[in-house]
């Protein structure tokens, strides 16, 4: 295999050049900045170039709907076809507070539930190129799930019944 094919074209010629033939495959990458900085155009350039190149794409959302991306692709005269887009919402139950249960915390579910989402989303999809957009919203589920396991291990340490005095 030469070092071209062990790269995966971004869409964007500047870039492109910069990094010498695109991203590495097999790679993680994070694109970070403030909003409104491209974030997410550069994503969708990335998977468009991916599905011009005949791979398999999948952008999963965690902060924008599925309407949205594409009227961000319209605004710049692309098609998102070609890219599978898997919007992650919280299931319906995790919204309805009679059907959650008032000894586990929601953060517990959404976390381990939105994990296993995206997971899923990657064995049925069987993507070549993905983005994630964004961990932003892992990290909020991540922190009120810390936020939780801390209040749960201060009350249970903490608690008169668990103090022994001499």
């Amino acid at each position: 295999m030469s070092a071209e094919t062990d790269m995966a074209n971004t869409g964007i010629a500047g870039l492109d050049d910069v990094l010498t033939g695109g991203l590495a495959r097999g790679r993680v990458f994070l694109l970070e900045g403030n909003p409104g900085t491209g974030k997410t155009t550069v994503a969708i350039q990335f998977l468009l170039a991916g599905a011009a190149a005949e791979e398999k794409t999948l952008y999963i959302t965690l902060s924008e709907t599925e309407e949205e991306l594409r009227e961000s692709a319209r605004s710049h005269g692309w098609s998102l076809s070609g890219i599978d887009i898997f919007e992650l919402i919280p299931p319906e139950n995790l919204l309805d507070e009679k059907q959650q249960q008032s000894l586990l915390y929601s953060s517990d579910l959404e976390l381990g539930e939105t994990t296993r989402r995206i997971f899923e989303a990657f064995e049925t999809h069987a993507p070549d190129r993905v983005v994630l957009d964004s961990l932003s919203e892992i990290r909020l589920l991540a922190q009120a799930r810390c936020a939780t396991d801390a209040r749960s291990w201060r009350s249970n340490t903490i608690s008169p019944s668990s103090m022994s005095l001499s």
